[in-house]
């Protein structure tokens, strides 16, 4: 094994770390586990960030290119639609058909 393919399996780990600490954190009830899940999850993050620039710096891994300014406009305008729509509907009714419209768009 080569050095990139050892910080690309460490990069994969490491975000599945940040999904599992983030899912663990808002399913937990006692205050004192949740903050310990995301100060775990934040270190997980900064790990990754670390293994990010690595592999960035050594050409191991390209980041796609800068989204046209004109569609994270749009990309804004949708969100924010949906956020006032989810307000007037109720907490948790508009952000699922939000989330879904955006993906049907990418």
């Amino acid at each position: 094994m080569n050095d990139k393919d050892i910080a690309s399996d460490m990069l994969n780990s490491v975000k599945q770390g940040v999904q599992m600490f983030t899912l663990a954190s808002i399913e937990a009830a006692n205050p004192q586990l949740r903050q310990t899940l995301l100060n775990l999850r934040n270190q997980c993050e900064q790990t990754q960030w670390q293994l990010f620039e690595l592999s960035r710096a050594n050409n191991w891994y390209q980041p796609a290119p800068q989204a046209d300014p004109q569609y994270m406009q749009q990309l804004a305008r949708t969100y924010q639609q949906g956020m006032q729509a989810q307000a007037t509907m109720g907490v948790g009714t508009g952000a699922g058909a939000m989330a879904g419209d955006m993906a049907r768009r990418v």
